[in-house]
């Protein structure tokens, strides 16, 4: 099931148009997918640039052409002999700042047309490396053998735009053999777990299938916001420019109410130093 399905599927259940997703989970891939519902659908590609925790499985001895276990195997090797000692070296050298393709078989587009679309037709296309950062990776299991592959199972904590297809891939070319993503789990998108999660099964067999919707102000902790008085709400929800101090450093931050009422998110103006402008509003009222 892809991600578009799961949307089409809410849709039905919720009876709405307005859903949609937070960032895309591969067919293949279980795990975490949150969905913005209603008015939340605006704030959903800010949810998609938040953190990502994955457990997966590499298997060293195979690649094949999708960078994980769905595609047709493109090269062989005898498995290396991998121990626990050298697995945990390998995974740190991948911490920090790394430069990935996106691989052949995604919905990046190039020149308006997807990755996969040139894939089907058997075209390899020329893709520009993207920085991605690796913020956590470690080892979760003693490295194993099965089928003739070595198996090497981890945790890894990325930001928006990293594929752990490509990223098993990168550990056997460390390793000089071929390597492809045996198996892989979501388990954190930004604040949400698997913990608070339910299978798309319970949300349709559920009498009242809207009691799981959760409020908009859980997308974002308001610790990473700043909170403003009554006055200066009612500037807010006008998409008023506000001077602003002491705001947090990024790109874009909530702005809620002193009651904990999501109104926006802000960024600061680069035009004023010192000033706030809307970066999206979320609220023109306080219903």
């Amino acid at each position: 099931m892809t991600s578009f399905d799961v949307v089409q599927r809410v849709r039905s259940i919720l009876k709405t148009k307005k859903v949609g997703h937070t960032g895309t989970l591969d067919p293949d891939v279980e795990g975490v997918l949150p969905i913005c519902v209603g008015r939340a659908t605006k704030l959903a590609e800010y949810l998609t640039s938040e953190r990502k925790v994955y457990e997966g499985t590499a298997a060293f001895g195979t690649s094949t052409t999708t960078e994980d276990a769905s595609g047709e195997v493109i090269e062989e090797s005898v498995p290396p002999a991998l121990t626990d000692k050298k697995a945990d070296e390998l995974l740190k050298t991948f911490t920090g700042s790394l430069w990935q393709k996106p691989p052949m078989y995604s919905a990046v587009k190039i020149n308006g047309k997807k990755l996969y679309e040139y894939a089907r037709e058997g075209k390899v296309i020329n893709r520009p490396e993207r920085e991605i950062t690796i913020y956590h990776l470690r080892r979760t299991a003693p490295v194993s053998s099965a089928e003739n592959h070595t198996l090497l199972s981890f945790e890894v904590e990325c930001s928006k735009g990293t594929y752990i297809r490509t990223l098993t891939v990168q550990f056997g070319e460390k390793l000089d053999v071929p390597a492809h993503m045996a198996s892989l789990k979501r388990t954190r998108a930004g604040s949400f777990t698997v913990e608070d999660c339910i299978p798309l099964d319970q949300l349709k067999a559920h009498p009242h299938p809207w009691s799981f919707v959760q409020p908009a102000e859980l997308l974002f902790p308001q610790s990473k916001g700043i909170t403003v008085d009554s006055d200066t709400a009612e500037k807010i929800l006008n998409g008023a420019v506000l001077p602003a101090s002491g705001i947090p450093s990024g790109e874009w931050f909530p702005v809620y109410t002193e009651d904990g009422i999501l109104l926006a998110l802000y960024k600061p103006d680069s035009k004023r130093d010192g000033f706030m402008k809307p970066e999206k509003m979320y609220r023109t009222s306080i219903d």
